[in-house]
């Protein structure tokens, strides 16, 4: 596992893909792997990448995923749910959620 922090969004908790200066609601969390199922919710278009999203119902916490990672996964998705062990990533200027 990586050494660098994790962005995630003060109030909401939830896991932020990118970072700006301008961004001032951000917690920086050091890189760490927990077990959860989530929801598929669809994607988004960022800046320069496409990211889909996911949803902690346990924990109401909201993530993204590159979609080289999802490509790994998809074939374990159950009912738009997925279930395992997780840690975050570092790809440029951006985070995202990788399955362990």
């Amino acid at each position: 596992m990586s050494t660098y922090k994790i962005p995630f969004e003060k109030e909401s908790g939830n896991q932020m893909s990118y970072t700006d200066n301008w961004m001032k609601n951000i917690e920086w969390k050091e890189n760490f792997q927990f077990q959860a199922t989530l929801v598929y919710e669809g994607y988004r278009k960022g800046r320069s990448s496409i990211a889909f999203r996911f949803h902690d119902l346990k924990t109401n916490i909201n993530y993204s995923m590159f979609i080289s990672d999802f490509d790994d996964i998809v074939g374990y998705l159950t009912n738009g749910t997925l279930t395992g062990i997780f840690t975050f990533i570092k790809k440029g200027a951006n985070y995202g959620l990788k399955k362990v």
